[in-house]
């Protein structure tokens, strides 16, 4: 089954961006990306309603990183028309139908999101470690989350708004605005959301750290923090490894000017300018 326009719109809202070319008369979704878990997500979102079934993939220098991949392809004028609606209201069009509203929000969960697991040590408890962990969705457009805190709300879900710091001094150096964060650490907010959003989510890097998540609150994992330590860092080291490697087979495609064609049969067509 085709992943629900929702999901779509909720990418084209965080990384994914919507592109007409008036020369050719047709739209286009583009994703810049240094994650191999974002690509799947892109291919397997758009790929079933690209006109032509073929995502193109080449290598850029610059941004976040020396090196990234970009990935696009063509898509109808009419979903083309639905996707570039980014207005900050764009959440009350699916606020009707849980369904489409979950669906909606993990897509922007899958590419502007994050599951924090992490270890603390608190003054009022002595500095003894414990375990915390947090769902958020980061934007620089504050009305579209504060929106989407509004409508989650009548659905008895409670989230907060803050300021990111830490995000914010990156983007203000680049000289990019605010950044916000839309977030709950609560355990009964989290074990809502996760029930929900597992069901349209498909980055895999997000999910293996939601069920691990899921697993915790559920108690079939001891909230322990030397082991929830060691499976949180087993997951990080596994991405950052993704990651890297991503970025140096950027490098090398770009130095050896290779690009591919991606079917629909999951075949990598490689081919040089």
């Amino acid at each position: 089954m085709n992943p629900p326009i929702p999901y779509l719109h909720g990418l084209c809202v965080g990384d994914v961006t919507v592109q007409y070319d008036r020369h050719l008369h047709k739209y286009r979704v583009q994703l810049k990306t240094t994650h191999p878990a974002m690509e799947k997500v892109f291919i397997k979102a758009f790929q079933p309603y690209s006109i032509d079934g073929i995502i193109r993939k080449y290598p850029v220098k610059g941004g976040a990183t020396p090196y990234e991949w970009t990935l696009y392809t063509w898509i109808p004028q009419w979903l083309g028309e639905v996707l570039s609606n980014r207005d900050s209201h764009v959440v009350k069009v699916y606020e009707k139908s849980l369904d489409e509203l979950i669906a909606f929000i993990s897509g922007l969960m899958d590419s502007d999101g994050s599951i924090i697991i992490s270890i603390k040590r608190r003054r009022r408890l002595n500095y003894t470690p414990l375990v915390e962990y947090e769902i958020s969705i980061y934007s620089s457009n504050r009305p579209l989350l504060i929106n989407i805190k509004d409508v989650l709300a009548k659905y008895g879900i409670k989230m907060n708004l803050r300021k990111n710091s830490d995000v914010t001094r990156k983007t203000k150096r680049k000289g990019h605005v605010i950044v916000w964060q839309l977030y709950t650490s609560k355990t009964s907010e989290i074990t809502k959301l996760l029930s929900f959003l597992l069901k349209y989510m498909k980055n895999e890097d997000r999910i293996e750290k939601a069920l691990l998540l899921k697993r915790m609150i559920k108690g079939e994992i001891p909230k322990d923090p030397t082991l929830i330590s060691k499976l949180r860092n087993k997951i990080n080291s596994k991405i950052m490894k993704e990651v890297n490697k991503y970025i140096k087979d950027a490098e090398r495609c770009y130095k050896n000017k290779i690009k591919y064609l991606i079917y629909q049969d999951g075949i990598y067509i490689k081919s040089s300018k």
